[in-house]
């Protein structure tokens, strides 16, 4: 099953106005538009930083749709994903997601103030043949600067990146728990982490910069939604960065960055514990979304409230 029946009228994003765009970074993030004029990156690293710290990355949102997890794949399941009511809300309520629809709904966003930018897709982590993770790609306005904006994505990226260094290797950004980097082969740019451990660098996603039309995008995005995307069933996860410092909560632990750059752990007993941590620490995701997501879960991996393996 295709996007092929479907035409570009079907395939798009909720309406974003120029008022809800301008609302939303002036008075939600509190990002001054105006500097635009003076410093184009740093208004970006504004917008990036300020995105990770109050939106959250989570899966609660494609957990609420069976059809994906049963990988009935139903283009209809993904249009209705990506164009729907919840599906702004899951910017302009702060409420979060997956990058198809924060990243595309951003992309709007961007347009209404005057940051030209194209969205493409990256094969992402667990695949290096499906091109799972979106990204959006701002320009400065004489589209002689490129840059990545990945803010919903499941790592840290609290600056923007820019893809126009000299030769085939990046500086490197250390944000919250991950140093990562850029590395150029031809046309290609593989974004790439550091293992503190053993100090070498593995992919964690490559694409090429080129603008993407929607309808490729949805196509794209059918089919990562499948079951075998790791992020899709086999685990439920929620993760943001509250001044720059990771909080995560992933099945039955939550994982708290302290000041210092340690990573806190603790174990969750039971699924009371797990929605009074999720309710602590992402307000915004909202409580019926997270427990249908949850219970779906749940369901597909045969668990039971503690976290344990039915028998």
């Amino acid at each position: 099953s295709s996007m092929n029946s479907y035409s570009e009228e079907e395939l798009v994003y909720p309406k974003v106005t120029h008022k809800q765009a301008v609302k939303f970074l002036t008075e939600t993030l509190d990002v001054n538009i105006e500097r635009a004029h003076n410093d184009f990156e740093e208004l970006l690293n504004d917008i990036a930083y300020k995105i990770q710290s109050t939106i959250p990355w989570h899966n609660f949102d494609v957990l609420n749709f069976p059809e994906f997890i049963e990988a009935q794949h139903v283009p209809d399941t993904v249009i209705k994903y990506i164009n729907c009511d919840e599906c702004a809300s899951a910017l302009f309520e702060l409420q979060g997601g997956g990058c198809l629809r924060l990243h595309g709904l951003l992309s709007l966003v961007l347009n209404h103030v005057g940051i030209d930018n194209y969205l493409t897709m990256a094969h992402g982590i667990w695949s290096e043949v499906l091109e799972t993770h979106m990204l959006i790609i701002p320009q400065s306005p004489n589209k002689e600067k490129s840059f990545i904006m990945d803010v919903v994505g499941g790592f840290p990226t609290l600056s923007v990146i820019p893809i126009d260094f000299n030769g085939d290797i990046s500086p490197t950004y250390r944000h919250s728990f991950m140093t990562s980097r850029l590395k150029r082969v031809d046309d290609r740019f593989y974004r790439q982490r550091l293992d503190t451990r053993t100090n070498a660098w593995h992919r964690l996603y490559d694409f090429v910069p080129v603008p993407r039309p929607l309808k490729y995008i949805f196509e794209k995005g059918l089919i990562s939604l499948t079951p075998d995307n790791p992020w899709l069933k086999s685990t439920v996860v929620a993760l943001m960065f509250p001044q720059g410092r990771a909080v995560l909560l992933r099945d039955n632990t939550l994982t708290i960055e302290d000041e210092h750059g340690k990573m806190n752990k603790t174990k969750l007993k039971n699924q009371d514990e797990f929605f009074e941590t999720l309710r602590t620490h992402f307000p915004n995701i909202p409580q019926d979304m997270a427990l249908n997501g949850f219970l779906n879960w749940r369901r597909v991996n045969n668990l039971d409230e503690h976290f344990q393996t039915n028998q």
